[in-house]
């Protein structure tokens, strides 16, 4: 972790979280003060997985970070440190000023994969354009197993009716081309 080459540093890093070893947590900490944003996305993987707690630190920072690609990761390692992590990370990240950051966080919402999640993913279909819409509406058709199409207002009306008494179905396996319509 002390090389002065980031791929190193980065390489390090995922070793480190591999092994899910918790004395590395500190070292992992000064890492995330590296200028390269590499060094810096890799030791919050490491983190969330090594030491959940001190990723949590780090998660407000790193979400604010200028590099797209950092907050990307926190968002992305958030999930790994619990899912109670990725979701309020992902809640986070759908206010992103960068899509890739946005498509990261509609990504996690899948993965966690609860009633809550539905709320947030309408609220950004309504603001989101081009094809992160088509993503959220996915997400959505496979978490209800409705089929309202791309329009915010409608998929805003159905949960208002519904989110009382919604409960979602379980996660489809993956290459399951279609959702539970029994709901």
């Amino acid at each position: 972790l002390k090389d002065g080459a980031w791929q190193v540093k980065e390489e390090a890093s995922f070793a480190l979280a591999a092994r899910r070893s918790a004395a590395a947590a500190e070292p992992l900490v000064k890492l995330l003060a590296d200028p390269a944003w590499q060094s810096h996305a890799a030791a919050l993987y490491a983190l969330a997985t090594c030491s959940p707690e001190k990723f949590r630190e780090a998660l407000p920072k790193a979400q604010k970070d200028k590099a797209y690609q950092v907050r990307l990761a926190a968002c992305e390692a958030a999930y790994d440190a619990g899912p109670g992590d990725g979701f309020g990370a992902a809640v986070v990240a759908l206010g992103d000023e960068a899509w890739q950051v946005r498509a990261t966080a509609v990504a996690v919402l899948e993965q966690v994969w609860e009633e809550r999640c539905i709320e947030p993913l309408i609220d950004r279909l309504v603001q989101e354009k081009g094809r992160l819409r088509y993503d959220i509406m996915m997400v959505l058709r496979a978490m209800t197993g409705k089929e309202i199409g791309y329009s915010a207002a409608d998929w805003k009306l159905w949960w208002e009716a519904n989110k009382q008494t919604f409960k979602i179905g379980k996660k489809p396996s993956s290459g399951s081309p279609t959702p539970n319509k029994d709901k």
